[in-house]
């Protein structure tokens, strides 16, 4: 496997590049005059810490002693694109640009250093780096580095020579290299491996680092084929292994995602929704909503082959096709929410269209007008036949269309029929005309419109409205109670009415 050809070079810092080095003197005063002198406030020093560093740019080699300014108090590290180095970190998988140890100075074993001194540290420690640096792997197909056994213990050395005499390291796991762990169990290779895109290997290269030789399921056998029975295991250098498996099983050609490929490179858009703006017609879909399983295969094979002219091996075709065939339903499910609430919005514009323009011809053969009856005329302007103005003419003068009228709060309105719904128009109380904006599939629903319009308008106040009401039903009262109905001729004489004295029949008897 490729190694890293970076060489180490130590950048020397001067005083002025750094910041002071805290007066410990400062500190032990404070300690011993705080026992004598509760609240005494603590000297700046006192925070400082251990705030100098080795820092190695694992791109470049460029390894340097570093002070953070203490004087700032800062929870994060100056150093950008960095991290820190740690003994037994979750995963080895991933190489940061910059990697940096912190000194364990500040304490009498290891005063704080001068700048001289931090250069002297870091000429030492410069071989030790560039054996890590040598054996850092290259993770094929990318600009990224992946850990080795002989990188990580080069790491573990510096942090040695940056903490004080007499500090202890415990580093209890057992470093092996995955080719030497796929060497002693070649059976650890899962055939998906090799079809796997970046995201997905990346996973599985964090799971064999993490879990390989540590858990039952995950080749528990492998220490004791390694020789390491009683450590625990760690197998590294799983991403660039990992990567370069995959491209051996490429034949030659270039890995790609084929989720990637199909959408950017030309001529293979997945579908119209993934046309480019600026293309001059849309292509030829890859794949359609209606495809099965089969058709997905197929297709994948047209999608490989175009591919492998170009050099390239995509990378798990089918279920990347599965996944756009998912996308585009949901697409299309969602276009049917879209256009229903479309056609439900254009429907009830023209409903009420409809209505309004129905309305306006029914009031206009109200008015009885010479110069309006043209029933031609009247369809040329609503941009109807003319047997539809004749029909709501007829709604107007034929009883079949007139359901009910309606007598209520001083004014009058008449529910009638308009193709398969009801309509309503009301003259109220006050003097008011209006007709309904909307058909009504309900009868009920139109004739309690127009009895709450007709309510509304009424030009009388609830209280007179509820007196008159009163009266009408003693009115009923008493024709029943002598047999009379509003049609006899004595009733209009007996109807009875109110004086200062209380209400009366047409006699002047008190009712």
């Amino acid at each position: 496997m490729t190694k890293n050809q970076t060489e180490v070079r130590v950048r020397e810092v001067s005083a002025t590049d750094l910041p002071p080095i805290p007066d410990m003197a400062v500190v032990d005063r404070w300690m011993q005059q705080r026992k004598t002198q509760p609240g005494l406030p603590v000297p700046r020093e006192q925070g400082a810490g251990h705030y100098q560093q080795i820092v190695l740019d694992t791109r470049t080699g460029e390894l340097r002693f570093h002070c953070e300014d203490w004087t700032r108090r800062q929870s994060r590290t100056e150093i950008a694109d960095s991290q820190q180095w740690t003994i037994n970190p979750i995963t080895w998988v991933t190489v940061p640009r910059v990697l940096y140890w912190i000194i364990q100075s500040g304490v009498d074993e290891l005063p704080y250093l001068t700048a001289e001194e931090g250069n002297a540290l870091a000429h030492r420690i410069a071989p030790t780096a560039q054996d890590l640096l040598d054996h850092l792997r290259p993770i094929p197909g990318t600009d990224e580095l992946d850990w080795s056994a002989a990188a990580i213990t080069a790491g573990h050395a510096v942090d040695q020579m940056t903490d004080r005499p007499g500090g202890t390291h415990g580093y209890g796991y057992a470093l092996v290299d995955m080719e030497r762990a796929v060497a002693v169990l070649p059976g650890m290779v899962r055939r998906h491996w090799a079809e796997l895109p970046d995201a997905e290997l990346d996973q599985a290269a964090e799971d064999v680092n993490r879990l390989a030789g540590c858990n039952e399921r995950w080749w528990p056998e492998l220490p004791s084929l390694l020789g390491l029975e009683n450590r625990k295991l760690r197998v590294v250098g799983t991403r660039a292994w990992l990567y370069q498996h995959r491209l051996d099983r490429a034949g030659g050609r270039t890995p790609v995602d084929a989720d990637k490929w199909l959408t950017l490179r030309y001529g293979m858009w997945v579908g119209p929704a993934s046309v480019p703006a600026d293309a001059e017609e849309p292509p030829p879909s890859l794949i359609s909503t209606d495809d099965d399983t089969q058709a997905l295969i197929q297709a994948a094979e047209i999608a490989d082959g175009a591919a492998h002219a170009q050099g390239i091996r995509l990378l798990n075709t089918v279920d990347v096709l599965h996944r756009f065939r998912r996308e585009m339903r949901v697409r299309l499910v969602e276009e049917l929410d879209t256009f229903g609430r479309r056609r439900k919005s254009a429907e009830n514009e023209l409903a009420k269209a409809r209505t309004a323009t129905n309305s306006r011809i029914l009031q206009i053969i109200g008015w009885g007008d010479p110069s309006w009856d043209n029933d031609a005329e009247l369809a040329r302007r609503a941009q109807m036949s003319r047997q539809a103005v004749n029909k709501l003419r007829d709604q107007l003068t034929d009883p079949v269309y007139v359901d009910v009228e309606l007598h209520d709060a001083g004014g009058t309105a008449r529910i009638c029929h308009i193709g398969e719904g009801w309509w309503w128009l009301g003259h109220g109380g006050d003097g008011t005309y209006h007709e309904a904006e909307q058909t009504y599939d309900d009868r009920d629903e139109a004739r309690d419109d127009a009895h709450a319009w007709l309510v509304e308008h009424d030009p009388l106040s609830r209280e007179q409205r509820a007196e008159q009401d009163a009266l009408r039903q003693r009115a009923d009262e008493f024709a029943a109670a002598r047999q009379l109905d509003s049609n006899h001729p004595d009733f209009h004489e007996v109807f009875p009415h109110r004086t200062v004295d209380g209400y009366v029949d047409g006699d002047g008897r008190p009712l």
